[in-house]
Parts: structure tokens; sequence; C-alpha cells
């Protein structure tokens, strides 16, 4: 995922976020690890903090009842449609043309059924994401999917995705980002 990343950081199309149902303490020192602090708009995940005696706490993100997909504490499709909400009410808006989620749980369904036909599931191989897709009958993807092995295959759609807009457009409007990337 390192070449993801540093594909992010070195070009201002993106608006890479992370939505996951880790925390924050543990998000955080992943980051300052890679380097990569600066390189996500904002990070969706359960608040934690050490307390006096070293013990680390975790609270929820939020309590949901309303998806039967999502884990009590945080419903990763809820936290992608009120990011992307709140990105068009801005004082400048900014409409994605494209999002891609990067996932591989079974809580990563939910924001892929969210996706519309323009946008990409990717999915890492070998994952319960992959075979939860496969499986599904009753609630289908409408979005495209990319099965990854690494951050190389994810970059491959990145330029691609790029190109067209590139050619399509001849010049790009930085208020309508060409993508929202959600990393979990």
């Amino acid at each position: 995922m390192g070449d993801l990343l540093n594909h992010l950081k070195s070009c201002d199309l993106y608006e890479p976020i992370i939505i996951s149902d880790s925390n924050s303490v543990f998000i955080e020192m992943i980051l300052q690890h890679l380097g990569q602090q600066d390189c996500f708009r904002s990070v969706y995940t359960n608040p934690a903090q050490f307390n006096d005696s070293g013990v680390l706490q975790i609270e929820y993100y939020h309590t949901q009842d309303w998806c039967d997909l999502s884990t009590v504490n945080l419903c990763k499709g809820h936290i992608l449609q009120e990011h992307i909400k709140a990105a068009a009410s801005r004082p400048t808006p900014v409409i994605y043309k494209t999002v891609l989620y990067v996932g591989d749980g079974n809580n990563d369904f939910c924001p892929g059924l969210r996706l519309k036909n323009s946008d990409y599931l990717c999915a890492r191989a070998g994952y319960s994401l992959v075979k939860k897709i496969q499986s599904a009958t009753e609630q289908k993807v409408q979005c495209q999917t990319l099965i990854y092995n690494s951050g190389s295959e994810i970059v491959n759609l990145l330029k691609k995705l790029e190109q067209n807009t590139w050619l399509k457009y001849n010049s790009i409007n930085l208020n309508n980002v060409l993508c929202l990337l959600c990393i979990v």
C-alpha cells in the first residue's frame, strides 16, 4: 500500500479519508510509522486514549441501530454518505466524480451497496469482502469492482481514471475532485 499512499500524496485530484472500525490511537501510530500523517483529509474511527494506568480505552464512534450489515459502534456506509453530503455543503462545494472505496471485511459491504455505477469498490483478494460480494443474492453492489492483491493495482486504476478525466475534460476543476478515496 506504500505505493498507493505515495501516489495520493503526489496528486491533488483526490480527497483520501479513512473509515475504520479500529481506533484512533492505532491508526495514528500506523500513519506516523509510515510517515503518512498528512495524507488523509479525515479519519473516521472509534476515539481512543490511554488512561492514567496506561490502559487503552476505546469509545464508540457512534451508536447505530439502522444497519444490520454493520456493528453497533460504526456504520461505514452511513459515515461515507455523511462525508459526501458534508463535502457538497462546504463553502466551496466538492462534488466527487468517482468514489473509490478500498476494503476487505464484511463491514465494508454496506458502503459498497451505497456506491453508484461510476464508483469503484476495491476488495482485497482472499478476504471476506470478496466472498460477500460474490455470494450476495438479494443485495448486490451497483458499482464497479476491483479485486486487488496490492496497492499498485489501485494506483493503476487511479492513473487510468486520471487519464480519462484529462482526455475528456482537457482540464480539471479542482473544486470537483476526481475521487474520494476511502481506505479502511
